[in-house]
């Protein structure tokens, strides 16, 4: 709920409340959303290394909702902000935010951001660890819960379009942002509550440390000749692997480089785990991460499809007809709420007849895999954008003065569907592929990447601008034009996908060719 407000219509709380032009306040937007797919990594990394995922949402949460009670306050005591103009409108436009009230503003939307990122980057993974992999039954529900999860943010999403931007309207941002406040305290009720029942994983030590020892040492030794035999890498004895609570990864071939780490000598100064010698296992973390960086890459723009589109949805509502009956007209935020309903609709739909019914087809336990659903998701994304391009074409076209802007639902119910298939997608993609003890390292990639694509919906927006006249003071007719430059972009997106997906390897096919060489 919080992320969307900030999303779709926070703009509006600048420009209102703090008195910011246009540029200025979509600057502070875009900058808090990097500065959101930043803080996950560090929380990724806390959660491993130190605290475990349990402890990391549990201190972030709190963060989060200090963050939120903090903006609130911003809105509701005086001083802390601008006066809200009820009398003499132009008077209130000239008294601009104060260096104090814009400190308060800045600092309260960083501890949101350091709150979220404790949260986005544990969350799918804790939940995840509540299920034995081990046991048929829970494999097949991992699946459900994956999506089941997604189903919730866009309850989320829903509810952000809905009661929230309808509280804001009709009783202030102060009633607004409260509301946000409110809500988080709920959630976080909620999730302490089930603290007795939780399954919890002790944290593995750092790894970005292991990750920069394999380096180090695979650099130092980078003149050795690699044994023929893998047996001879340096591995410890039994079951599990030296990183605590963490099974060993059997040697694949690629990347062989990175195996001079594992490589012992014989020195006296060598000691496992350190800068000089590592275990297969942390060699082959390592090489799993490089592999799954090609994919993440190149969903970057299936991110930034989303921010693209909440950005103009808003001024293009603006523009057109919002009537749902001749005395009800929905905020212009609120439009894309249809869109979050169907979305809603489809996942049951996806788990309860989609995936059974692909799953007799290809004999997958999820219908079809990992980059499969991905890949469907990123077609998907560049119909999207050719999608918003007509709609804004006709639009634009039209000289009717009620051309309905819920229309605009139709790509935004399209980008739904291509979140269903690749964000779920990359969400198991990224729990079953990444080391078990680098997992919320790993996941805290996505936020990164979906950061990436914002700043890069940011640039080129820039781009295009500084270069036509498109988004000057006649963008509107031609936004059709910008969207379609997307498209183009997701499609050759989307064929660099399938190259990546082509030479991509999953776990379970590597152990199946060293189990057939053996």
């Amino acid at each position: 709920m919080a992320f969307t407000t900030f999303a779709t219509s926070f703009v509006s709380y600048l420009m209102d409340v703090m008195h910011k032009s246009p540029l200025e306040a979509s600057t502070i937007i875009t900058v808090f959303f990097g500065v959101c797919g930043t803080t996950p990594l560090f929380g990724g990394f806390l959660a491993d290394a130190y605290l475990g995922r349990y402890a990391t949402i549990a201190i972030f949460s709190i963060v989060h909702l200090l963050g939120l009670i903090l903006l609130a306050a911003g809105a509701v005591v005086a001083p802390l902000s601008p006066r809200i103009c009820k009398h003499d409108a132009e008077q209130c436009l000239d008294e601009k935010a104060t260096a104090f009230q814009m400190g308060y503003l800045y600092v309260s939307l960083l501890i949101v951001a350091i709150g979220f990122g404790g949260i986005k980057s544990n969350i799918v993974v804790f939940g995840a660890d509540q299920f034995d992999r081990g046991n048929p039954s829970d494999k097949k529900n991992l699946g459900m819960f994956f999506s089941s999860l997604y189903m919730t943010l866009d309850l989320g999403f829903v509810l952000a379009l809905t009661i929230v931007v309808y509280i804001q309207v009709q009783f202030g941002w102060n009633w607004g942002l409260t509301t946000l406040a409110i809500a988080m305290a709920a959630g976080n009720a909620l999730f302490f509550a089930g603290t007795p029942f939780y399954k919890q994983k002790r944290p593995s030590g750092s790894p970005v440390t292991r990750l920069l020892q394999v380096i180090v040492s695979a650099y130092r030794k980078r003149k050795l000749e690699l044994p023929q035999d893998v047996n001879l890498l340096y591995e410890v004895p039994g079951r599990m692997s030296a990183i605590p609570g963490s099974s060993k990864i059997q040697h694949t071939d690629g990347l062989r480089f990175l195996d001079k780490a594992a490589v012992k000598i014989g020195l006296d100064h060598e000691v496992e785990g350190s800068w000089t010698l590592c275990t297969v296992t942390q060699v082959e973390e390592l090489k799993a991460m490089i592999r799954l960086l090609p994919i993440c890459a190149t969903t970057m723009l299936l991110m930034s499809t989303v921010v693209v589109l909440l950005n103009y949805s808003t001024v293009q509502a603006l523009m057109m007809d919002r009537s749902l009956s001749k005395s009800i007209q929905v905020p212009a935020p609120s439009v894309p709420f249809l869109s979050s309903v169907f979305v809603m609709i489809a996942i049951p739909f996806y788990e309860l007849v989609y995936v059974p019914a692909m799953r007799k087809l290809t004999g997958n336990p999820r219908g079809t895999t990992h980059l499969q659903r991905i890949g469907i998701g990123l077609f998907l994304s560049t119909l999207t954008m050719i999608v918003a391009g007509f709609v804004e074409h006709k639009r634009a076209e039209s000289k009717r003065a009620r051309f309905s802007a819920f229309l605009l639902t139709i790509p935004f119910s399209m980008y739904g569907l291509a979140s269903i298939f690749g964000t779920i997608g990359l969400i198991e993609l990224f729990y079953s592929q990444a080391p078990e003890g680098m997992r919320c390292f790993g996941s805290s990639l996505l936020p990164f990447t979906a950061a990436i694509g914002s700043f890069s919906a940011t640039a080129l927006n820039s781009i295009v601008g500084s270069s036509t006249n498109w988004l000057h003071q006649s963008w509107q007719w031609h936004l059709d034009y910008y969207y379609w430059l997307l498209a183009c972009l997701n499609a050759v997106n989307f064929a660099l996908f399938l190259v990546c997906a082509r030479f991509y390897k999953y776990k379970e096919e590597q152990d199946k060719e060293r189990d057939g060489e053996t």
